[in-house]
């Protein structure tokens, strides 16, 4: 149920191709509602914080999650176990949405949460 639930939120939030002024606002109105609560999976906020730290370059920042929201797996989550117990896997947005929306995310991403 829970990954059902993520993967509907994300799918209705980059369904679409948005243009980058458009991405903060269907990622507030569709996205949020899982990556902001820290209910359904890790909030907004500690993602980039924890990417940052170890990316701290914007290029290498959003190819990271870029990579990530395309093609999630354990090994790579700057989480670790703790996450994957209480969250599960992230549904792969590979071919969900238009890569450019992808990109757009994870730009949107750093410019609005790594900010520390």
């Amino acid at each position: 149920m829970r990954v059902w639930i993520k993967a509907v939120c994300f799918a209705s939030c980059l369904s679409v191709g948005v243009e980058a002024e458009d991405i903060a606002k269907l990622y507030q109105q569709d996205c949020a509602l899982c990556h902001e609560s820290g209910v359904l999976a890790p909030s907004s906020k500690s993602i980039a914080i924890a990417v940052k730290k170890k990316y701290p370059k914007k290029e290498d920042f959003v190819a990271f999650v870029f990579d990530f929201i395309q093609h999630p797996s354990k090994e790579k989550s700057l989480f670790g176990d703790i996450a994957y117990e209480k969250f599960g896997e992230m549904t792969s947005q590979d071919g969900v949405a238009p890569k450019e929306t992808l990109k757009a995310l994870a730009v949107y991403l750093h410019d609005t949460y790594a900010k520390f």
